[in-house]
């Protein structure tokens, strides 16, 4: 099988940071070719080569046996390398539609957007791929998970030779990461090449013809993926050997109640949510997508509050109308989507990890004490071993696992009583996930109740002291962990049927 894409000793400098050190690989016709890594590798640096956003220092790139060089990611589509970006690249204020064919909209004989051409064409590729979304429907309105699936009909309508896909299923449901492996089979079989960027390496082994693993911006190797092991892999990644990424429970939750929520309503979004967490108990939410764990999650922290309902912190009933009043109650909220609701990206790493407690940095005369600053930034970077040169760079220069950890970093600094972490390693490599783990135990172990929210059932039930199922806006079932499976969590999610003793 031939190539139809080479990189050739390709080095890529940022200030302070090398992401790319004279790396090379082979891309075969007509094949998927999985690229693994802990954060920081240099894997989305690589995509955003190969896909025209920026330009190597030094090396080659040899496409369909020529030399070639990429201008602009327009350029690269033009000769036939589409991306699906890991952070999606839609304009929310425009439809789908208009998102899948921007800047290819069909026109009628005047010069004018044929908008009948337009929601029909984009239809028939949603159709292709096993949605049904509407086509008019802006995208500020389309789920997450959908608006992942548009971000790939999209790269697909440009009809590619090669794509190249940055951790593609991270905000995928179940079901639509299985149409996409469908999807990702027939594309293969008609003879398009396929990069494929995953932490989750159980997809690489399902999915995966080739795997090359890359660390420190440098090749480590590359084998076929029936040929070795998710242990050798994550040695080859890491470095070391990750015996258990979960870890282990050191003391059992007080039975002191920390956090409770009572008759928690709002709108279509969730109804009569009542539940409790002990002091350092972690408490798991689980359900599809859709099932309302994130707007229960915004709401108990302020940012969209319920029509109605009841907070209480360590039994004293507290306003949470907006974040400033949660996080004055105690209550820290890691957000799903760090990029948008998270982190301030322009703002340095410092900034961003003062930002929710700045009262505590303010000397007697009422101005920041930079050096207090500067020595809590220094210590969280050590402390959760944040890759960077200085804690002045700013965030958005950062790897997605080690922004992850500025994130968590950042709402650990105001000593949280109640930490609400929705998708907390969404996106980040198996190292990282075991670091996050940790800190999460440790809160815990601190007293810190916790509920965390996860679409990843493997984490649900390794974390987690109880099993709260959410299906349609309701908490359905409530799973003590020695009964906890999978299967059970996935049958009351879906509303099959729980066993008699798990309803709520």
């Amino acid at each position: 099988m031939d190539n139809i894409l080479e990189v050739v000793q390709v080095t890529k400098q940022f200030p302070g940071v090398k992401a790319l050190d004279r790396f090379s690989f082979s891309l075969r016709r007509g094949e998927v070719h999985a690229l693994v890594g802990e954060n920081g590798a240099g894997k989305s640096t690589l995509i955003h080569i190969l896909g025209g956003v920026l330009r190597p220092d030094e090396g080659e790139i040899v496409l369909e046996g020529q030399k070639t060089r990429f201008h602009s990611a327009h350029d690269a589509a033009l000769k036939g390398i589409s991306v699906v970006y890991q952070d999606l690249s839609l304009v929310p204020n425009l439809s789908v539609a208009e998102n899948i064919f921007a800047n290819r909209q069909p026109t009628g004989r005047l010069g004018f957007m044929d908008r009948k051409a337009l929601n029909s064409a984009a239809e028939q590729l949603l159709r292709e791929f096993g949605e049904e979304i509407s086509p008019s429907l802006p995208v500020r309105h389309v789920p997450l998970g959908k608006a992942q699936v548009v971000e790939i009909v999209k790269a697909m309508s440009l009809k590619p030779k090669v794509l190249l896909m940055d951790e593609p299923t991270s905000s995928l449901s179940t079901g639509e990461v299985q149409r996409l492996f469908a999807n990702l089979q027939k594309w293969k079989n008609e003879g398009i090449s396929i990069l494929y960027v995953s932490h989750n390496l159980s997809e690489v082994f399902e999915v995966a013809d080739r795997v090359t693993v890359m660390k420190d911006g440098q090749y480590v190797d590359t084998m076929p993926a029936s040929e070795t092991t998710e242990d050798e892999l994550v040695s080859k990644m890491v470095g070391r050997t990750i015996q258990n990424i979960y870890g282990e429970r050191l003391q059992p939750p007080q039975e002191r109640v920390r956090f409770s929520v009572e008759g928690f309503n709002r709108g279509s979004d969730f109804q009569d949510v009542t539940f409790q967490i002990r002091e350092g108990e972690i408490v798991g939410l689980a359900g599809l997508v859709g099932a309302g764990r994130t707007e229960l999650g915004r709401a108990i922290f302020g940012a969209e509050p319920p029509d109605s309902g009841e907070l209480r912190v360590d039994g004293k009933l507290c306003q949470a109308r907006s974040p400033g009043q949660a996080i004055g109650a105690g209550i820290a909220y890691l957000t799903e989507d760090r990029k948008i609701h998270g982190l301030c990206l322009s703002l340095a790493i410092r900034d961003n990890l003062v930002s929710p407690n700045l009262r505590e940095f303010v000397k007697a005369a009422g101005l920041l004490s930079d050096r207090r600053i500067r020595c809590f930034a220094e210590e969280c970077r050590e402390r959760f071993r944040i890759v960077t040169p200085s804690v002045s760079q700013r965030v958005m220069n950062l790897s997605g696992g080690n922004q992850q950890k500025v994130l968590l970093s950042m709402w650990l600094g105001i000593r949280p009583k109640v930490l609400i972490a929705d998708e907390p390693t969404r996106g980040v490599d198996v190292g990282t996930k075991s670091e996050i783990y940790h800190h999460l135990r440790k809160m815990a172990e601190q007293g810190t109740a916790i509920l965390l929210i996860s679409s990843d059932l493997q984490e649900i039930l390794n974390m987690s002291d109880r099993v709260l199922v959410m299906r349609e806006g309701r908490i359905v079932s409530e799973i003590p962990k020695k009964d906890a499976t999978e299967e059970l969590v996935l049958t009351c999610a879906i509303g099959a049927g729980c066993p008699r003793g798990t309803g709520v």
